[in-house]
C-alpha cells in the first residue's frame, strides 16, 4: 500500500493547535500583569529609587513594541512554531527573573524579555487562530482566544493576593512558573500549520502593506482601543483614589471588574459571532463602553464604579477580535505581517495615550478628566470604524474578486509542494503509457471537463464523466437535482462505475470534491486503492478535517487519499454576504479547482518534457496562418484513440 502523504495545510490537528494558541494567549495575559503585580514587592525588597522604578516600567512596553514588530514576517516565513514555544519560554524566564534577580540591569533584561515574548505572543496567537479558522468561525474563535488573556491577567494578582500571607512572592512566581512549564511542554510536540511563505518572504508585498489604506485605518482603530485599555489599566485606581472616596483595596477590585467584564463578554461573543457578522457588534459595544465611563463621572461610589468598569470591559471586549478577524480575511497570505503592523500601531497608541494622561494628571484635579478623555477617544475610535464601513461599501463583484485573490494567494503560499507531488505521480503514470483518471460530481465535474479535451492540454488524462452526476442543469425532471443528490450519496454506485473500465496499477485516480464526505467519491477512491492505484484528491481538506463521512467506512475522502491538495476554500463555499439575506453568494470552489488543474497540468507537462517524453498537445485550430494545426490535433486524437483501447 502506498505511503500516506498528507497536504501541508492538513497535517495538523486544529483543536490541538487552537489549545496551544490559547496557552500562548494566557502567557500574554501573564506578561501584561506580572510586573505591576510584583512591583511594590520589588521596590521594598531592593529599595529601588524612583528613577530605577521608572526604568523598569519603561522597558516593558519597549519589549512589547519590538515583539509586535518582528513576529509577523518571521511567522509568515518560518511558521508559527518558530515563535510560539520560544516566546512562551522567554516570558517564563523573564517572570522567574523578576523573582530571583537582585541586580537592576538583570531585572531590566527580564522585563524586556517579558515584553518581547508577550508582544510576540499577542500577535502570534491571534494570527495563528485566524489562519486555522474558516471565515464563518474566525470572529468566534478569536473571541474565545481573548478569554485566555483575561485568565492570565486575572490569575496572577488573584494568586498573589490569596497566597501572599503564607508565601513570598518569589515562591508564588516559582510555583506559577512550574504550571507555565507544563503548558510549554504540551505545546512542544504539537504540529502547526506550514509557513505561508515557505519559498521566501515577499519583501515587496510585505512593505506594500504599509500603503494599504484599509490596514492603516483598521490599525488606528486599535491605536485608540489599545490606548483606552492601557489608560484604564494604569490610571483607573489613581482616578478612584483622587476623585472619589473609594478605598484603595476597593479601587483594585473595581479595576478587576473591568477584566472580568471583558472576559465574560468574550465568552458570550463566542456564541454571538457564530450567528452574526462580528463587525455589526462593534458600534453597540463602543456605546456600552461610553455608558460605562459615564458611570465613573461625578464621584461615584464603589457600586457604581464597579458596574461602570464591568460595562467598560464588556464594551472593549469586541474590538480586537472584530478588527483582527477582518485583517485575517483581507490579508490571508501575509496575515502575520498585517497583524504585526496593526499591533505595533496599537502599542504606539497605548504609549501615546498613557503619556497624554500622565501630562494631564500633573495639573490640579487633572486626573478628573480621565473619563472625558476616554469618551473622546471612543468617539474617534467609532468614527474611524464608520469610515471603514463606508469604504467597505464597494461593488460586491469587487468583494468576490478580493476573496478570489485571497484563494490564489493561499494556493501559492501553501500548496506548491503538494501540487508538485501530485504532478510527479501523474507524470509517472503517463510516462508508463497509462492514464490519469479524473472524476468529480456536480460542479466538481467542471475541472474534469476543463482539463481534457482542451486546447493546451495533452493526452494522458481520462475523464470519468457519469451523465447523471454531471448534467444537472435541468434541475427538475429527468437527471434533475434530486436524483443527483441521491446518487452522489448512494453507497455502492461508485463501485458500479469502476466495473466499466479496465484499470491498471500504473494508473492513478484524480478526484475533485469540495467536502470529501459523499459516498460515490469514497467508493471510487476505495476501489482505486484496491486496484493498486494512487489516489489524489483536491478539495477543502483543512476545512473538512476529521468530519464524518456519509460512507460506512467512516472515512472521508481526504483521509483515504495518498496525496491531498487543499483548495483553501471555506466549506460554506459562497463568500459574499448579501443585505437582508442569511446565505451568501459568490462561490469560490470552482475557481480554485480550475486554478489547481492548470497549475498541476503545467507541472506534469514540465516534468515529462524534462524527461524527454513527447506530449500530444491539443492545439488551437482557429489561429490564422497556422496551417498544421489540424494535423497536430488529428495526431493527438489518434494517440488518445490508440491508448483508450486498453480501457
Amino acid at each position: 500500500m502506498p505511503s500516506k502523504i498528507t497536504c501541508m495545510s492538513n497535517s495538523y490537528h486544529k483543536n490541538l493547535v487552537f489549545t496551544a494558541a490559547c496557552i500562548g494567549m494566557c502567557f500574554f495575559g501573564v506578561s501584561m500583569i506580572t510586573l505591576g503585580a510584583v512591583l511594590p514587592s520589588l521596590i521594598a525588597k531592593l529599595n529601588l529609587s524612583g528613577l530605577q522604578t521608572t526604568s523598569l516600567v519603561t522597558f516593558l512596553p519597549l519589549g512589547m513594541l519590538a515583539g509586535s514588530l518582528i513576529f509577523g514576517p518571521i511567522v509568515d516565513r518560518f511558521g508559527h512554531k518558530a515563535l510560539l514555544v520560544p516566546s512562551c519560554i522567554i516570558v517564563l524566564l523573564g517572570m522567574e527573573g523578576l523573582a530571583f534577580f537582585e541586580s537592576v540591569p538583570l531585572l531590566q533584561a527580564s522585563i524586556v524579555g517579558i515584553g518581547l515574548g508577550g508582544g510576540i505572543l499577542n500577535g502570534e496567537t491571534n494570527a495563528l487562530v485566524s489562519d486555522i479558522s474558516g471565515e464563518s468561525e474566525k470572529g468566534s474563535r478569536l473571541s474565545f482566544l481573548g478569554m485566555f488573556y483575561g485568565l492570565g491577567a486575572l490569575g496572577i494578582p488573584m494568586l498573589l493576593g490569596s497566597l501572599s500571607r503564607h508565601y513570598s512572592f518569589e515562591t508564588i512566581l516559582l510555583g506559577i512558573g512550574v504550571v507555565m512549564l507544563a503548558g510549554i511542554i504540551f505545546c512542544i510536540p504539537v504540529r502547526f500549520p506550514a509557513p505561508k511563505q515557505a519559498q521566501g518572504f515577499p519583501v515587496k508585498e510585505g512593505l506594500g502593506l504599509l500603503k494599504e489604506s484599509s490596514l492603516l485605518l483598521l490599525s488606528f482603530i486599535l491605536f485608540f482601543q489599545s490606548g483606552i485599555e492601557g489608560v484604564c489599566n494604569n490610571w483607573s485606581t489613581s482616578y478612584f483614589g483622587q476623585m472619589t472616596d473609594i478605598p484603595a483595596n476597593q479601587a483594585l477590585i473595581a479595576l478587576t471588574c473591568m477584566v472580568t467584564g471583558l472576559t465574560v463578554a468574550r465568552m458570550v461573543q463566542v456564541a454571538i459571532f457564530k450567528k452574526i457578522k462580528p463587525e455589526t457588534v462593534l458600534p453597540y459595544s463602543l456605546t456600552l463602553t461610553a455608558i460605562g465611563f459615564c458611570f465613573l463621572m461625578f464621584s461615584p461610589g464603589f457600586a457604581r464604579a464597579a458596574v461602570g468598569m464591568v460595562l467598560v470591559g464588556m464594551g472593549l471586549s469586541a474590538t480586537y477580535p472584530v478588527i483582527l478577524s477582518i485583517l485575517g480575511s483581507r490579508y490571508p497570505s501575509l496575515s502575520g505581517t498585517a497583524f504585526s503592523v496593526a499591533l505595533a500601531i496599537a502599542l504606539v497608541g497605548q504609549t501615546a495615550m498613557n503619556g497624554l494622561m500622565g501630562m494631564v494628571s500633573q495639573y490640579t484635579n487633572g486626573i478628573g478628566l480621565y473619563p472625558y478623555l476616554m469618551i473622546a477617544s471612543l468617539a474617534a475610535h467609532s468614527n474611524k470604524f464608520i469610515n471603514f464601513l463606508k469604504n467597505k461599501k464597494v461593488m460586491l463583484a469587487l468583494e468576490w474578486l478580493k476573496n478570489a485573490h485571497g484563494i490564489m494567494e493561499k494556493l501559492e503560499a501553501t500548496q506548491l509542494e503538494n501540487i508538485k507531488k501530485a504532478a510527479t505521480v501523474m507524470a509517472d503514470s503517463i510516462e508508463a503509457g497509462r492514464w490519469v483518471h479524473t472524476f468529480g460530481c456536480g460542479h466538481a465535474t467542471i475541472p474534469v471537463e476543463e482539463m481534457y479535451p482542451r486546447i493546451g492540454s495533452f493526452v494522458g488524462f481520462h475523464p470519468l464523466c457519469e451523465l447523471p452526476l454531471t448534467f444537472i442543469t435541468q434541475i427538475i425532471g429527468q437527471m434533475g437535482i434530486h436524483q443527483f443528490l441521491f446518487l452522489e450519496r448512494a453507497e455502492g454506485y461508485g463501485q458500479e462505475i469502476m466495473k466499466n473500465y479496465d484499470f491498471d496499477s500504473k494508473d492513478c485516480m484524480w478526484i475533485f470534491s469540495h467536502t470529501g464526505i459523499n459516498a460515490v467519491n469514497i467508493d471510487m477512491a476505495l476501489e482505486a486503492k484496491k486496484r493498486g492505484m494512487k489516489v489524489i484528491v483536491y478539495g477543502s481538506a483543512s476545512e473538512t478535517g476529521d468530519k464524518a463521512s456519509r460512507h460506512s467506512s467512516g472515512k472521508n475522502l481526504f483521509q483515504l487519499a495518498d496525496i491531498v491538495v487543499d483548495s483553501c476554500v471555506p466549506l460554506v463555499d459562497a463568500s459574499v454576504p448579501l443585505k437582508n439575506h442569511f446565505d451568501k453568494v459568490g462561490p469560490l470552489s470552482t475557481l480554485s479547482f480550475v486554478t489547481m488543474v492548470w497549475m498541476t497540468i503545467t507541472t506534469v507537462a514540465e516534468i515529462l518534457a524534462d524527461r524527454g517524453v513527447h506530449l500530444y498537445i491539443h492545439p488551437s485550430h482557429n489561429v490564422p496562418g497556422d496551417t498544421t494545426a489540424h494535423e497536430r490535433l488529428d495526431a493527438a486524437i489518434a494517440e488518445y484513440q490508440r491508448k483508450v483501447k486498453c480501457l
